[in-house]
């Protein structure tokens, strides 16, 4: 339901402003419109790259279960530490208000 709401807003927006604007701005917008493409050509591209190294890291860990990737480690090391962080927080900040 919410992705719905989102995507609707976001096409009702872009075509009230097509709507409401003038011949050159359009053209603008029509330009952003192709480097916007573009640009989800290339990050869709990147996220398929990851995907396919980590299908590829998954079928080296299933022989070698001791394999490590710095590719691999090194976001869910980011993710341990964000949620250490965030518990951390979380219970000193429930300590204080008791």
């Amino acid at each position: 339901m919410a992705y719905a709401a989102g995507m609707g807003l976001i096409v009702g927006t872009a075509a009230l402003s097509v709507a409401l604007t003038r011949t050159a701005r359009v053209g603008r917008l029509r330009r952003l419109g192709s480097v916007a493409s573009r640009t989800g050509g290339g990050l869709l591209f990147l996220v398929g790259a990851y995907v396919a190294y980590y299908g590829w890291y998954e079928i080296r860990v299933q022989r070698a279960p001791a394999t490590q990737d710095p590719v691999i480690d090194g976001p869910l090391l980011a993710r341990h530490h964000g949620e250490h962080r965030l518990t951390g927080n979380l219970v000193s900040h429930m300590c204080r208000c008791r």
